[in-house]
């Protein structure tokens, strides 16, 4: 199978996984209409979908290292067809919360076996590109797919637009079901956990516990803190605070995640080019993305002082897309500190960002709802915390990750062979 194919397919089911993680944000209003809800019960809707979502990465990252993360994907995209047809049938808030609950625990783990797939076909040197490939996925399901869910939304109703997705998720699982991979365009062949030999839990501690590690995920929880913003709360932000329609909206969602898009394929790619210039994954990896998350701050801090359309788009589009640069870069980072345990290295960090899911949605809303009918006031507070929040983790990710130095010599083999 053609690497390149690969890399088409996971990107449509990204896509799909996006679209289904938004789908709630993009119904927002209608949502919160039906079932009565509160800025805080909405705040919880969009929580409750992180809660298992991070624990159920790490173990099917895990599992993908065991079972093969060709079948791992399978079995997600039924998984995720198998929720969303039974969206057809939700009546009561509690019920969408489950429905929440349960799509958070199958989504969790195909961002890590996903990645974990892709880094079994292209080396080092093009990974990072190969992975915002992937990602923009994301951006697409997320922001540019919103002027079509809001067209659903407003034809069918947000039920029905949810099965609609499911059907699309059961495609995707057939086309993949019946897909052939080659062998020899793997970097490496896919590996059982016996053929990868017992884990080394003095290996691992040493890597779990050191600095590079910990300003790592601290750095990735920040960024995707953003990304929760904009998932969850963007819609309401623009109708409410920017004042657009519901249709314009959607446009201005979709020339955000152009935006988005754009920048950060691009700036992965020139983070490529600056590792096959130096081989050195501080300047390359670390300093860089660092860099342009700090940016990514002054840009947030600057929106509180306008809400001119035009202006917002731009520096929600580009603040976003410097930031996600990181989402891209660290799993390089990631995989370079245990090779032979990609899967479970890629999960510890998609999970762990993922965990700013659980915690962002709910203190937003409190932040939201502690303004009162000011919604301009209380999405400032919002805007204000992510800002801040990026340029604390932006700034100790630069100072104390040091993946090419950190690490005993029997660890920097490893980096070194996986390298090469």
């Amino acid at each position: 199978m053609n690497r390149w194919i690969i890399i088409v397919l996971l990107l449509f089911a990204t896509i799909i996984n996006f679209a289904d993680k938004n789908g709630t944000s993009v119904a927002s209003l209608h949502i919160i209409e039906d079932f009565n809800l509160s800025y805080v019960q909405y705040g919880l809707l969009g929580s409750i979908f992180f809660w298992f979502f991070a624990f159920s990465g790490i173990i099917g990252g895990a599992w993908s290292d065991k079972i093969g993360t060709k079948k791992m994907i399978g079995i997600l995209l039924f998984a995720w067809t198998i929720l969303q047809f039974g969206t057809y049938f939700i009546m009561s808030f509690p019920f969408l919360l489950l429905y929440r609950l349960l799509l958070g625990v199958f989504e969790g783990p195909f961002g890590p076996v996903a990645i974990s797939h892709i880094s079994r076909y292209f080396p080092p040197s093009s990974r990072a590109m190969a992975i915002s490939i992937c990602n923009a996925g994301g951006i697409i399901g997320a922001l540019i797919m919103t002027p079509v869910l809001v067209q659903l939304n407003q034809s069918f109703g947000w039920r029905i637009t949810f099965v609609l997705l499911g059907v699309v998720s059961l495609i995707l699982f057939l086309f993949w079901l019946i897909m052939k991979e080659k062998a020899t365009e793997k970097i490496e062949s896919t590996e059982s956990e016996e053929e990868l030999g017992p884990f080394e839990w003095k290996e691992f501690k040493q890597i779990l516990l050191s600095p590079t590690l910990i300003f790592t995920l601290f750095a990735l929880f920040s960024s995707f803190w953003l990304v929760v913003w904009i998932m969850v709360w963007l819609p309401a932000y623009m109708v409410k605070v920017v004042h657009l329609s519901e249709t314009e909206m959607g446009v201005a969602i979709l020339i955000i995640g152009i935006i988005n898009m754009i920048v950060t394929v691009s700036a992965s790619s020139w983070s490529d080019f600056l590792f096959k210039k130096s081989n050195n994954i501080r300047k390359s990896r670390v300093l860089f993305s660092a860099s342009l998350q700090i940016i990514s701050a002054f840009l947030l801090f600057s929106l509180i002082f306008t809400q001119n359309p035009v202006l917002v788009i731009g520096i929600i589009g580009l603040s976003m897309g410097l930031t996600t640069t990181l989402l891209n870069v660290g799993p390089v980072i990631m995989i370079s500190l245990l090779p032979k345990r990609r899967g479970l290295m890629v999960s510890i960090g998609t999970s762990f960002q993922n965990l700013s899911g659980i915690i962002g949605p709910l203190i937003c809303g409190f932040l939201i709802q502690s303004a009162g009918n000011n919604d301009l006031l209380g999405f400032n507070y919002t805007i204000l915390c992510t800002a801040f929040l990026l340029m604390i983790s932006a700034s100790l990710f630069s100072i104390f990750a040091r993946p090419d130095t950190s690490f005993s010599p029997t660890i920097k083999m490893d980096m070194l062979s996986d390298a090469k």
